[in-house]
């Protein structure tokens, strides 16, 4: 898992990855920002994706795309990163 993630990180045209989780439900997830639609294609037809859908703890799996609305997202966005990047100084 350790080099899924490493491989995510490096994954062309990817802004960020949100990780989400819900050990209670034993759900969990993740939100993908790409630079564009054909950032995200090359994704889901990498063979990181390919690997990842296959581990049998990973089931379920529901892929849907949208859209920036960029104009809330300017009214509403703090500016601020979502967590300190790894190596980052705290």
């Amino acid at each position: 898992m350790r080099r899924a993630r490493t491989r995510v990180r490096e994954q062309p045209g990817l802004l960020a990855k949100i990780w989400l989780t819900d050990p209670g439900a034993t759900r969990y997830g993740g939100v993908y920002l790409f630079t564009d639609d054909a950032a995200a294609d090359a994704f889901l037809a990498s063979a990181l994706y390919r690997t990842v859908r296959s581990f049998p703890h990973f089931t379920d799996i529901d892929v849907r795309r949208f859209g920036v609305d960029e104009e809330t997202t300017r009214r509403t966005q703090p500016g601020l990163p979502v967590v300190t990047p790894v190596g980052a100084p705290t």
